[in-house]
């Protein structure tokens, strides 16, 4: 539930869904699938099997940190394309 108002609050539209994955958030032009586990948690066959097949961005996060890097590198991904976003990944490296 942080994770959430975390993410409301940063105007993010966010809504549960449950299954497959936990979030569907919306923001900026572009959703992102959200699974939210704990410290310790494992995911599911059936979410393993849903990740391994899934063309779009989905994320597992353990934290609000994760959440926002998560959709930030979705947005990257979207506005940049993937050579884009390949550089900024390499750029993050070197740092």
């Amino acid at each position: 539930d942080t994770i959430r108002t975390a993410l409301e609050r940063a105007g993010y539209d966010v809504r549960p869904i449950g299954r497959p994955v936990d979030l569907l958030v919306g923001g900026r032009g572009v959703n992102f699938l959200l699974e939210v586990k704990t410290a310790t948690g494992a995911l599911r066959q059936s979410q393993r099997d849903f990740m391994r097949t899934w063309r779009g961005q989905v994320a597992v996060v353990r934290t609000v940190e994760e959440a926002f890097d998560a959709c930030g590198r979705a947005l990257i991904n979207q506005w940049l394309g993937a050579a884009g976003a390949a550089s900024v990944q390499r750029l993050r490296r070197t740092e």
